[in-house]
């Protein structure tokens, strides 16, 4: 699949000319968490007091819990540089993972953002395919995946395999492992704070919290996701915001 378009136009949303240079993503072997750097302590005088201050924290994870199989579980990609910044959950499109989007994710996290790359069931065929004309199967088939409800027999994405359940599981496992890192300020136990988040997506990647977020107070940036389907029916949704730095 290919993605130089969207990092293209992913840039001019986020506002940025530049895209951050660090560790690649995506080891062979999954890596421990990691423990970031303390923002707070004093630089050194051979560093520059810009890498210290704000040091780009990336943790590449794997869902596990006790009980559950995620499927399909490809590792997801988090990054922060500062504690206090809000919440970019991206999705990626039909057959996609995390990873595939480093560099619209290390663009969004030198922002400021706190960024979550999620993993969630996008294998298959693309959506469009899947319903082609039945309208009634975009809705359900979206919400089935974003939390659970709704299955049929396009989509019976169980609930704690939805991508609801996997952005708790997540938002849990990163503040366990980096507790300085500010990643409680987006969920308290299973209640998601979606006026802290900006939801993005590519593709089949913004349709599902699309659908199921049009009430919720959360900022939105679809990318390349503008139809409801391929049928007559199909429209471009009106409430797309500009996201700009935090």
């Amino acid at each position: 699949m290919r993605t130089t378009g969207l990092i293209r136009a992913g840039a001019v949303v986020l506002m940025i000319a530049g895209v951050v240079s660090g560790t690649a993503l995506g080891t062979p072997d999954d890596p421990p968490l990691a423990v970031p750097t303390d923002a707070a302590t004093p630089p050194a005088a051979s560093q520059p007091v810009a890498a210290v201050l704000a040091p780009l924290v990336r943790d590449v994870f794997r869902l596990r819990a006790h009980g559950i199989r995620y499927s399909p579980n490809a590792r997801n990609v988090a990054m922060r540089s500062d504690a206090r910044g809000p919440l970019l959950l991206f999705l990626p499109a039909t057959g996609a993972v995390p990873r595939d989007y480093r560099q619209f994710l290390n663009t969004a996290g030198d922002l400021g953002y706190h960024v979550l790359a999620l993993d969630y069931w996008n294998r298959g065929r693309s959506v469009a395919r899947t319903c082609e004309r039945d309208a009634n199967c975009y809705s359900d088939l979206q919400a089935n995946r974003f939390d659970g409800s709704h299955p049929t027999r396009f989509s019976a994405i169980a609930p704690e395999d939805s991508i609801l359940d996997r952005l708790r599981r997540a938002l849990t496992t990163l503040d366990r492992h980096d507790p300085h890192g500010g990643w409680g300020r987006f969920a308290h136990g299973d209640h998601v704070r979606w006026g802290r988040i900006v939801v993005a997506g590519h593709s089949q990647g913004v349709a599902s919290p699309r659908s199921s977020l049009t009430t919720t107070p959360c900022r939105a940036c679809s990318c390349s996701g503008l139809r409801w389907s391929r049928s007559t029916v199909s429209r471009p949704h009106g409430w797309r915001t500009r996201v700009s730095p935090p």
